[in-house]
């Protein structure tokens, strides 16, 4: 957490310590399910690493992956056409929240609702946002970040 903070409020001298620590874990959205759990693996003690098995099924999806805690097998509950990497990291999750508590920048948007709209109403008391006459889609674009990165920065250093 003191990375990111530090990062935050020392944009430039941070920048290149921050994208190389260990604050971050990247997932590539390419990858097969199995790998997401590999490179987690990977990042974790030995006595906090994830046992998992994969099966082959009959399912649209061609595979299951079990993750085994405490002697208990269970699969990861992906719908039965595709495994998706949501899914997966979601089970990861729930598979380390006692010890560990990897949080994701997805989120099911129907329980924070509330935080999206009161964050496009302080966007919109911007008066270039509010009404955008700007001929060219890049200029409004750039108006928007710019918005965006300024309510940010005022979340961040209250």
């Amino acid at each position: 957490m003191e990375e990111i903070r530090k990062f935050l409020s020392e944009h430039e001298e941070h920048q290149d310590e921050f994208w190389e620590s260990d604050a971050l874990i990247w997932v590539d959205w390419r990858d097969f399910d199995e790998s997401i759990i590999e490179y987690f693996n990977k990042k974790l003690p030995d006595e906090d690493k994830i046992q998992f098995e994969c099966v082959e099924t009959e399912k649209e999806r061609g595979v299951d992956i079990f993750m085994k805690k405490n002697g208990v097998s269970a699969p990861i509950p992906y719908a039965d056409d595709c495994t998706d990497r949501d899914t997966t990291l979601r089970s990861i999750q729930e598979y380390l929240s006692p010890q560990r508590r990897p949080r994701s920048f997805h989120s099911d948007l129907s329980m924070n609702r509330w935080k999206v709209e009161r964050f496009f109403s302080w966007l919109n008391n911007f008066r270039r946002l509010a009404t955008p006459f700007e001929r060219f889609c890049m200029m409004c674009l750039g108006f928007t970040q710019q918005g965006c990165a300024m309510l940010l920065l005022r979340n961040v250093l209250k």
